[in-house]
C-alpha cells in the first residue's frame, strides 16, 4: 500500500469517526464516485472522508473539497493479492475508521474493510459478500446505471430516494487550469 496523493447519524460508527471509500479502479468510475461523496459528506457532516483507489487514478481525489485523503493502492488485476490486502487493512485499522462505503461489488474489495474491523462496512451484496458487511444493500441487478448503483449505497429508505443524484463537481485550482 502505498499513499499517492495526501490532503489535508444514521451509523454504527462515531458521529466524528472518518469515514472510508473503497472506490473503482478506473479514472472515470471514481469520478462519477463523487456523487456519492457528496451524498455522504452531506448525510454525515463534520466526519473525514478517504478514499482508497489505485495510485494512477487517486490523484483526481484532488479535486473533490469533500475528500481529505486519497490512499493509493497497487493491487494487480484479477488477483487477490492478500499480502497488499492484508497491508492496507492494518493502515486503515490504524486510522480509526468507523464507516467504510465499498462501491465496488466483488468479493476482494470487501475483504479489506472486513480485515480493517470497520465497525460499519455498507455495500452490495454480491459474491458471497454478505458475511462481510454489516449494512448490506440488495437489488443492485435492478439498477442499470452504475451512478445508480454507486449512490443508491448512500440510500438509507426506498421510499427517500432523490430526483436527482448531485452531480460530480471537481474543483481544480486555477494555477492548474490551462489558458
Amino acid at each position: 500500500m502505498d499513499t499517492c496523493s495526501e490532503r489535508g447519524q444514521d451509523s454504527i460508527g462515531d458521529a466524528g469517526s472518518p469515514i472510508v471509500v473503497i472506490g473503482y479502479p478506473g479514472l472515470g468510475d471514481l469520478v462519477r464516485s463523487h456523487s456519492l461523496i457528496q451524498m455522504i459528506a452531506a448525510q454525515n457532516p463534520g466526519r473525514p472522508i478517504d478514499i482508497v483507489a489505485r495510485c494512477l487514478t487517486v490523484e483526481i481525489a484532488e479535486f473533490m473539497s469533500e475528500i481529505r485523503e486519497g490512499i493509493g493502492t497497487d493491487f494487480q488485476h484479477r488477483r487477490l493479492n492478500p499480502v497488499a490486502r492484508i497491508a492496507l487493512s492494518n493502515t486503515l485499522r490504524k486510522r480509526d475508521y468507523g464507516t467504510a462505503y465499498i462501491v465496488q461489488s466483488s468479493f476482494k474489495a470487501a475483504l479489506v474493510p472486513f480485515f480493517a474491523q470497520i465497525p460499519e462496512r455498507i455495500g452490495w451484496a454480491e459474491e458471497c459478500r454478505r458475511p462481510l458487511l454489516t449494512r448490506p444493500r440488495f437489488g443492485m441487478r435492478r439498477l442499470s446505471r452504475m451512478v445508480d448503483r454507486t449512490c443508491w449505497l448512500c440510500v438509507n429508505d426506498d421510499q427517500n430516494v432523490p430526483a436527482n443524484w448531485p452531480e460530480p463537481q471537481l474543483r481544480v485550482p486555477a494555477s492548474l487550469q490551462g489558458e
